[in-house]
């Protein structure tokens, strides 16, 4: 098989700067979800309901689950 070219974006094993945006993207979007929520915590509390403690809460969960 000598000769051969190797198709572009074929899996070579080695990492890439796309792979490593990828990973920063990926790794980026929890932490954003989380800091985007905060400031609509009484407007969540006011369109559901419920007080700003459950909604506050809510936040704890996602951090022990996410872990």
């Amino acid at each position: 098989m000598s000769g051969t070219a190797v198709p572009r974006g074929a899996i070579s094993g080695r990492p890439t700067w796309g792979d490593a945006a990828l990973l920063v993207t990926i790794s980026s979007i929890g932490p954003f979800a989380a800091n985007t929520y905060v400031p609509g915590f009484h407007a969540i509390a006011e369109s559901l309901g419920t007080d700003l403690v459950a909604v506050q809460q809510s936040l704890s969960l996602y951090g022990l689950v996410r872990e």
